[in-house]
């Protein structure tokens, strides 16, 4: 195993910030997935380029495939067990590691590990559409998020957006109100990330918020659902006074909207903006 993780080393290093990765560094990590029992016992660094490796190759292609064979899942969950091993000892490195070291590094590298086990999660779900999958996508990303969100408030912000799509999938699937409601809090988190880094991404966040909310207002009749698409629209419509760059028919369109709001509820609310 010595030689095998001396050339994959040299490989992942060479690839790293690579979009893509080499056959030949895709079989030797393959091979070392296959071969190594546990991971705990390599730093950490290289278990992060790892980690990356095998989400660039291993999920991604399970990801693309029309069906997962039963080598191509073995793979998946063994790059699962490496991510949990690489998240353990991340979690162990910040605990022992002083005010004085470089505890975001370590903070970033537990929410990749992470953030890379939600991406099979995804993948699981996406080919046997059982919400176990889904779960496990919406918790590692949430928890990912909740751990750099002042390191790396926007790859955190994006980490709320997947956890908002993963809840909103398991409430589509399921019906169940507390995952629609798991879906409205990770898009606040993710918003209220947004507006200081990108306030264009913040204000289309808001404007899709407020379309889900008025188009269940549309379907059950039920006002909560139009306050909460009015609040939405508000928002959005706030922060396009900052976004020079946003078309005239996005604008027109919240605030058509709005105005069938006011309405249907007696305020008109485009005189609060």
């Amino acid at each position: 195993m010595a030689v095998i993780k001396e050339r994959l080393e040299y490989l992942l290093t060479r690839e790293h910030d690579k979009v893509t990765t080499s056959p030949e560094c895709k079989s030797q990590l393959v091979e070392f997935l296959t071969k190594e029992g546990r991971s705990s016992r390599f730093e950490l660094e290289f278990l992060i380029r790892l980690s990356s490796a095998g989400d660039r190759v291993i999920t991604k292609e399970a990801e693309s495939c029309d069906k997962l064979e039963s080598a191509d899942e073995d793979l998946l969950m063994k790059l699962c067990q490496l991510n949990n091993e690489g998240h353990q000892k991340a979690v162990m490195l910040w605990k022992l590691s002083k005010e004085g070291d470089y505890k975001g590094g370590i903070l970033g590298a537990q929410a990749q590990f992470l953030v890379n086990n939600a991406n099979i999660s995804r993948v699981m779900f996406k080919h046997y559409n059982d919400v176990v999958f889904a779960e496990g996508w919406y918790e590692d990303r949430k928890q990912a998020a909740a751990l750099i969100s002042e390191v790396n408030p926007r790859h955190a912000s994006r980490c709320y957006e997947f956890a908002a799509e993963a809840a909103y999938r398991i409430f589509e699937k399921t019906g169940d109100e507390n995952w629609f409601n798991a879906w409205k809090e990770s898009c606040d988190l993710a918003i209220k990330l947004r507006e200081k880094i990108n306030i264009r991404s913040a204000c289309f966040l808001a404007r899709d918020m407020a379309t889900i909310f008025f188009n269940r207002y549309q379907k059950y009749a039920n006002v909560e659902h139009l306050n909460s698409a009015v609040k939405y629209y508000m928002q959005a419509l706030k922060m396009s006074k900052e976004c020079y760059d946003l078309p005239n028919a996005t604008i027109d369109s919240m605030k058509s909207t709005l105005y069938i709001a006011g309405e249907i509820l007696g305020t008109k609310f485009l005189k609060k903006i």
